[in-house]
């Protein structure tokens, strides 16, 4: 992930402290609204407990691929491989995608020939 600080010098923005009710603060995190040509997006970014993540809902619904696509390349690195998860099957859904990134150990990518 690309240093938070640094982005939010380069782009104008407040580095923050995110904290939600009933959880332990996070430290170094960037909560922005971040206005694409449709509309706003609510977005959440922070490195804690081994990884990189960024958080991001709509007023009218989940991000689209566009979107997720331009936040990931807004906050890492051109050569950092990025996932989106998927809660398993009953799980609650979330009004929210989120990108990750691990600090250890990488992400497995199959071979090119695939």
């Amino acid at each position: 992930m690309k240093d938070l600080r640094e982005l939010a010098d380069e782009m104008g923005w407040d580095f923050n402290v995110a904290e939600r009710a009933g959880e332990e603060p996070i430290k170094d995190s960037l909560i922005l609204n971040v206005h694409t040509r449709q509309r706003t997006l609510y977005v959440l970014a922070f490195a804690r407990d081994g990884w990189d993540c960024v958080i991001a809902s709509a007023k009218d619904g989940l991000p689209n691929g566009a979107e997720m696509k331009m936040l990931r390349d807004l906050f890492f690195k051109p050569d950092e491989i990025v996932m989106q998860l998927y809660s398993a099957t009953g799980a609650p859904e979330k009004s929210c995608l989120r990108l990750w990134r691990p600090h250890a150990g990488g992400i497995p990518v199959p071979p090119a020939f695939l």
